[in-house]
């Protein structure tokens, strides 16, 4: 994978995933896009992991068309537990 011992962890929010809008999703994607991440990780329910993965696509391809995004892997994986259960 090429993981460095370095790394930035950013709890963004701990909500419900059906709870996830496009101005939470706006506002992961500014972070990622303004650090210039080249490998981000997002933990969320299983509920809405298929609509987040679209938006990041969708944005993804329209940021590095216009010239503004290095090359970035993002991975999104689904909670073990949901949220509510904690």
């Amino acid at each position: 994978l090429g993981l460095s011992a370095q790394c930035t962890v950013w709890l963004h929010s701990m909500t419900d995933s059906k709870t996830l809008d496009t101005a939470t999703l706006d506002t992961l994607w500014e972070h990622i896009v303004a650090h210039q991440c080249a490998r981000a990780v997002l933990v969320q329910g299983t509920d809405t992991m298929v609509k987040t993965g679209r938006y990041f696509g969708e944005k993804h391809t329209a940021t590095a068309a216009a010239g503004n995004l290095r090359a970035c892997r993002i991975i999104i994986t689904g909670a073990m537990t949901p949220l509510r259960d904690k």
